[in-house]
């Protein structure tokens, strides 16, 4: 006997529930191993390189679409997939979509190797839709690692609804002590371009 239409219907909502939850554990668990191994190789006697950061930005499955995550630190250049190693930031994978990468997980990493003060700026653009559906969702994750461990300093969402959008996720300020300047985090700011000016 076929299963029926509403059996279909649960067994696919049950797939994507388990590939959401595995993706989530992937992330996890690749920024934790990137923390490990930027904390492991970081000079010690960089008076600005107390910590680093991990930028983290995923797009949802089904969405089959080249996201390329760009970001920039103050008095550096831009860092995406054109240019994958700044003074600061170094893109660390350019995930180029499903179809292209046969991955079940859309993630793109970046590392800040230093922290001097200044402002930070986290940027997403569109680069190709395989699939052609839009809008396409974005999560944003920021971690700080230090000696004394792990802080999630942001987590966020954005969406682009078209091809070669760019949009500013979040752009937030460290202060001279290579802290996150308390109320310096904005959430999804009018668009600074950073593909656009590379």
């Amino acid at each position: 006997m076929l299963p029926s239409k509403t059996d279909r219907h649960l067994t696919s909502g049950m797939e994507w529930a388990y590939r959401d939850l595995l993706l989530t554990l992937f992330v996890a668990a690749f920024a934790l191993a990137v923390l490990a191994m930027v904390q492991k190789t970081k000079p010690k006697h960089d008076s600005e390189n107390t910590g680093t950061l991990v930028v983290v930005l995923h797009w949802a499955i089904p969405a089959d679409a080249d996201v390329d995550l760009w970001v920039e630190g103050p008095g550096d250049v831009p860092v995406g997939y054109m240019r994958r190693t700044g003074k600061i930031f170094d893109l660390l994978h350019d995930d180029r979509g499903t179809s292209i990468e046969h991955s079940v997980v859309n993630t793109e990493f970046a590392v800040a190797r230093s922290l001097p003060e200044g402002l930070y700026i986290v940027n997403a653009v569109l680069y190709a839709s395989w699939d052609h559906k839009f809008p396409v969702l974005l999560d944003t994750h920021i971690y700080r690692a230090s000696e004394a461990g792990q802080t999630e300093l942001y987590s966020g969402t954005g969406q682009l609804n078209e091809v070669k959008q760019e949009i500013t996720l979040v752009t937030f300020r460290i202060d001279a002590n290579h802290a996150l300047l308390p109320g310096s985090v904005i959430a999804n700011p009018p668009t600074i371009p950073l593909y656009a000016a590379r």
